[in-house]
């Protein structure tokens, strides 16, 4: 699917991410900080940026300041992580170059309409409880479906 650069200085966090990423066929690379990724980046072709913003030394702002100066990564999609009661960081994030955002703690569903998003993926596809019998799209909001709703109660 897309190479995904994901960026987090809490390496139990990686990991998760990693698995939910390839999960969806999708090719990781991790890095345990702004700096790492940058050298990442130098070496290796990606589609996509995830970011957390609170890393020590270089923080996602900041990341995201050199990224959209430097003209190889000004267009490369960059979503933001951050926890939800850190919500107006996600929008400071936005307005500083990111195109997404995900607030900690988030759904695979949330996951992936956030990727997608940010590569220009239109989804049209069964949730993932389509093999117990639910129709939902990944364009309806997961709470409405009744298998979602029953297992996430």
């Amino acid at each position: 699917m897309a190479a995904i650069l994901i960026v987090d200085d809490d390496a139990a966090f990686l990991r998760l991410l990693d698995l939910m990423l390839r999960r969806e066929n999708h090719i990781v690379t991790m890095a345990r900080s702004a700096q790492e990724a940058l050298n990442t980046l130098d070496d290796n072709s990606v589609d996509m940026v995830i970011t957390d913003i609170f890393m020590p030394k270089m923080d996602g702002f900041s990341f995201i300041s050199l990224l959209r100066s430097d003209r190889r990564y000004k267009d490369l999609p960059v979503a933001v992580l951050t926890a939800s009661g850190r919500r107006h960081m996600a929008n400071q994030a936005l307005e500083s170059g990111a195109d997404g955002f995900l607030l900690k703690p988030f759904s695979s569903w949330e996951l992936k309409k956030t990727v997608a998003d940010c590569l220009g993926i239109t989804w049209n596809m069964q949730c993932d409880h389509a093999r117990e019998g639910c129709y939902c799209t990944l364009n309806t909001v997961p709470s409405n479906c009744p298998i979602y709703r029953n297992a996430h109660q």
